[in-house]
């Protein structure tokens, strides 16, 4: 998957990459983009490209997972105080100030 390659690149790992890596920040926008489609697909019965099946209930329940998640996160990490606070945790406790 892109999105997994990309957090390889860049050396980023689950929700901590995710929060304090701001590089991966356009490839959890794709995987969020993606996820949007694939619920399109099941809503409106259609099939996927790659199977040829139709999307599933359990498909698109991971997909509006997927969506939230992403889509908090990057909002989250929109904010500029809140990427402040977040480069500041990764950094430890003594890069916080007041």
């Amino acid at each position: 998957m892109q999105h997994d390659k990309h957090y390889d690149k860049e050396k980023a790992s689950g929700v901590s990459g995710a929060l304090f890596k701001m590089r991966v920040k356009p490839a959890d926008q794709k995987l969020s983009d993606a996820s949007v489609i694939v619920q399109y697909k099941y809503l409106a019965n259609k099939r996927d490209k790659v199977t040829g099946e139709k999307v599933t209930l359990n498909t698109y329940l991971r997909a509006t997972a997927v969506k939230n998640f992403f889509n908090a996160v990057i909002n989250t990490t929109k904010n500029s105080n809140v990427r402040k606070a977040v480069k500041a945790i990764g950094k430890g406790a003594s890069a916080i100030k007041n």
